[in-house]
């Protein structure tokens, strides 16, 4: 059985910045999903996504290697089961689809954390993660996510406040020995 610890929430909220403290600090295995999405200027292949063309992304969900796969704006994302170990604590990033697909599968012990922070915080890190950002973008996803996770929307879940400037290392510890002591 594949332990996932499956981190969720909005964007800025910090969750590619979580993943990888723990890629950094602890044992764990960082999942690599996949998506179809041109990459951001800052982001590397196979280290931030494995990019993949439709084509691609098409023949692994038909040949079933993917665990799970959503869509947005005409990209796909998923995560290829190859990007999982058993021997260790699997880490990643989902959307809430993403999280409610792997909730349902019997492969997977999961720890849903939904990360967030505050609006100032999270508006502050879209705009900065980039030279030249789409302001544009960035409202529009800031607006969607207040309808996407409307408390009603969100699984059952632990929860990671990461407004702080630090990162709250004692509790992401504590999150991880949920699932090892499992």
């Amino acid at each position: 059985m594949y332990k996932v610890l499956a981190l969720f929430g909005p964007s800025g909220a910090g969750k590619d910045t979580i993943q990888k403290w723990y890629a950094s600090n602890a044992d764990v295995n960082e999942i690599i999903s996949a998506t179809t999405r041109p990459p951001r200027e800052y982001e590397q292949d196979t280290v931030d996504y494995y990019f993949l063309t439709e084509e691609e992304f098409t023949d692994k969900v038909l040949d079933g290697s993917m665990l799970e796969v959503t869509s947005f704006r005409d990209w796909y994302y998923g995560t290829p089961i190859e990007s999982l170990k058993e021997d260790k604590v699997n880490v990643g990033v989902f959307n809430i689809e993403g999280i409610k697909i792997l909730l349902e599968d019997e492969r997977i012990q999961i720890l849903p954390v939904y990360v967030n922070a505050s609006n100032k915080t999270r508006l502050l890190r879209c705009l900065n993660r980039e030279k030249a950002p789409d302001v544009h973008e960035i409202c529009r996803r800031f607006l969607k996510d207040e309808e996407d996770f409307e408390p009603s929307n969100i699984p059952a879940c632990e929860l990671f406040d990461n407004t702080s400037k630090e990162l709250d290392t004692a509790r992401l510890e504590e999150l991880l020995d949920i699932l090892v002591q499992d």
